[in-house]
């Protein structure tokens, strides 16, 4: 897989999208167009809940391993962004608190979706 030069990569778009598509059912989303979003609702949270999480501390974290593209992938995406305590450069893996937010709150969203049957 390649991608192109200019990469615009965020951590936390994944947990968005199924916030996002729970409002939008909750505010009146025809049935037929969730369930077109069933398959891609399911494998974001599959994602979310395995890949996002690769080791036993349960944070979603990510690591620029190539040096090619963001090195921060959260909102604030310039290089020198995250920092240590002690003002040096942060290096990853990186877990920003905003998206341990964003991740949680998908699978206690998803809950009332089941009602039309995932």
């Amino acid at each position: 897989m390649s991608l192109p030069s200019i990469y615009y990569g965020t951590v936390d778009a994944t947990a968005l999208w199924v916030l996002l598509l729970h409002d939008a059912w909750r505010w009146g989303l025809e049935f037929p167009d969730v369930h077109e979003l069933l398959g891609p609702l399911r494998a974001a949270v599959g994602w979310l809940l395995s890949d996002a999480m690769p080791d036993p501390d349960g944070l979603l974290k990510y690591h620029d391993h190539s040096s090619h593209r963001l090195s921060n992938q959260g909102w604030k995406d310039s290089g020198d962004a995250m920092r240590f305590r002690d003002g040096s450069i942060a290096t990853g893996p990186i877990a920003l608190l905003e998206a341990q937010a964003y991740r949680g709150r998908p699978g206690q969203r998803r809950r009332p979706l089941r009602g039309i049957r995932l």
